[in-house]
């Protein structure tokens, strides 16, 4: 579920269910449900625009893969 990262940008808005969301400084973390079933953990640096649209810098599987 996690192939093409970071080819194909990952938006906040591509989670389709967020469990826990934390903020240290200007580093957003979300853990979250991708379509599919697979649980991932995306980090966003604050950006203009509404959140949603955030890019991520950083798109883990949970179990530690990194995409």
């Amino acid at each position: 579920m996690l192939m093409g990262f970071p080819a194909i940008p990952f938006l906040l808005c591509d989670f389709c269910l967020i469990f826990e969301e934390t903020s240290t400084g200007e580093v957003l973390r979300v853990r979250g449900a991708l379509p599919g079933g697979d649980v991932a953990v995306a980090q966003f640096r604050r950006q203009t625009g509404p959140k949603g649209s955030w890019r991520a810098f950083s798109l883990v599987a949970e179990g530690g893969a990194t995409a």
